[in-house]
């Protein structure tokens, strides 16, 4: 379907009107992968500051599969909100483990980029590299010290369910870097991680600052917008659904890119039964020191991490409230290194509850939304490992990020159309007459789409 642009006269009047007829919206279910076995939690050394993690928790993957080149059936690739290309196991691969259940096999009609293509552009991008073959190579190292190294081939790309494909860009991977734990780039059941992020941070973009979920949207005349539900009853992604003025969804603007990035006013804890918008005690820092960490919203990173003084005062403040007699197991009486955030616990259900609800207070607009707490209840952040075992979900970095931890409370829309982020109670995981509830999303159905819309701007 074309754009296509009329001249109305009106009372002698010229307005020129531009009508876009997009194609459907798209439904996409998300497969959750464990992780590795024994890796949920990872003994670590301290670091010299006597208070690194003892134990990492190790959460599994959000993925959604994918049809790539001739291989016999979709690969799963981890969505991540916080990179920005995709890349999946190669044949060639000889160190991805756990081997993934299946490899991608190229067409008879892929074509391995040049080193001297624009796509490589090895001047410009130090990720980028030339083989003694001439290929593009590209290394990029993630956030928790994994990373991979991979071919650059354009091949077909498509989604289960549809049966439109593209031919776009994206990284074969050849081997694979460990985290700083020690733990594996993949999970079993993983074949990949695909960059839902800004394409301007693409290594080697699929035309002018796009990456492929960019040139996706594109070719098929779409709204580049997506969402994501990540919950257990049938997380879901939406693709190409455009949510912006409807009841319920609220909007911050994204302010760092090319990542999700927002401005974070103030944050909050309360210990009360109710978390409405507001009513927590403030930690009490400046709206500059709030954002030193330049938080953004990461599906790709399991927990919360808050920067470094955000978080040490985040953690002061629960020492204060075990000071005025709040029973937090796991943080009263225990030094740091042997907290919760450093530790597995024992609790019972109520000595989850005693945790506060975390609120995080942003700037933003709504429609028929309570529209600027941002609530972590002590349930999501307070982790489970099982058989009554808990480690804490919120840790410390030089960024702050809002991971899965905090996504699974929301439905969250990624907007590049308009560079906002909007969030929505998970009740609103559906596109509008397709789906009337969550738990009918299959993650092996495919995908499926939306009744085709138009949308009419006016020019002038």
């Amino acid at each position: 379907m074309k754009r296509g642009q009329h001249i109305l006269a009106i009372v002698g009047l010229v307005i020129l009107v531009e009508i876009c007829v997009y194609v459907a919206a798209i439904e996409i279910p998300i497969k959750y992968i464990p992780p590795h076995k024994n890796l949920v939690v990872i003994r670590r050394a301290f670091g010299t500051d006597g208070i690194a993690p003892a134990y990492e928790y190790r959460g599994g993957s959000w993925a959604i599969g994918l049809n790539l080149g001739s291989s016999s059936g979709p690969i799963f690739c981890n969505l991540d909100s916080g990179s920005f290309d995709l890349f999946v196991a190669g044949q060639g691969c000889s160190n991805c483990v756990p081997t993934p259940p299946i490899f991608y096999t190229p067409t008879s009609n892929q074509q391995v980029v040049s080193c001297s293509s624009t796509t490589c552009n090895t001047q410009g991008n130090t990720r980028n590299t030339c083989t003694s073959s001439g290929s593009c190579q590209t290394t990029v190292v993630y956030g928790d010290g994994s990373g991979v190294t991979a071919t650059v081939v354009r091949d077909v790309v498509g989604i289960p369910g549809l049966t439109t494909s593209i031919l776009g860009f994206f990284g074969a991977i050849t081997s694979t870097k460990n985290t700083t734990s020690g733990g594996p780039f993949l999970s079993t059941g993983q074949g990949g991680i695909i960059g839902c992020a800004y394409g301007t941070g693409s290594s080697f973009p699929n035309g002018a600052g796009q990456n492929l979920l960019d040139y996706l949207a594109n070719v098929n005349n779409q709204p580049n917008i997506f969402s994501l539900c990540l919950n257990s009853a049938g997380p879901w992604m939406s693709f190409g659904e455009n949510y912006y003025g409807k009841n319920n969804f609220f909007w911050t603007p994204v302010n760092y890119k090319p990542y999700f990035g927002f401005t974070l006013n103030n944050v909050l804890l309360n210990y009360a039964s109710t978390t409405s918008n507001g009513g927590g005690t403030s930690l009490g820092l400046s709206q500059a020191q709030y954002n030193t960490g330049r938080p953004f919203i990461d599906s790709g990173t399991t927990l919360i991490y808050l920067e470094t003084n955000l978080w040490n005062t985040f953690y002061g403040a629960l020492q204060s409230a075990c000071n005025s007699g709040v029973n937090l197991v796991g943080v009263c009486g225990q030094t740091r290194q042997n907290s919760i955030f450093n530790r597995v616990f024992q609790l019972t259900t109520a000595q989850v509850a005693a945790y506060p609800t975390v609120q995080f207070i942003i700037s933003c607009t709504g429609n028929g939304a309570t529209c600027s707490s941002l609530n972590v209840p002590p349930t999501s952040w307070i982790r489970s490992l099982g058989q009554g075992r808990y480690t804490g979900g919120i840790q410390t970095s030089t960024l702050s990020i809002l991971g899965s931890v905090f996504m699974q409370n929301y439905h969250v829309v990624f907007d590049k159309t308009r560079d906002y982020i909007g969030f929505a109670p998970q009740s609103t995981c559906n596109l509008d007459g397709v789906v009337s509830n969550v738990t009918n999303k299959n993650p092996n159905a495919g995908a499926r789409l939306k009744t085709p819309f138009s949308l009419v701007r006016d020019l002038i």
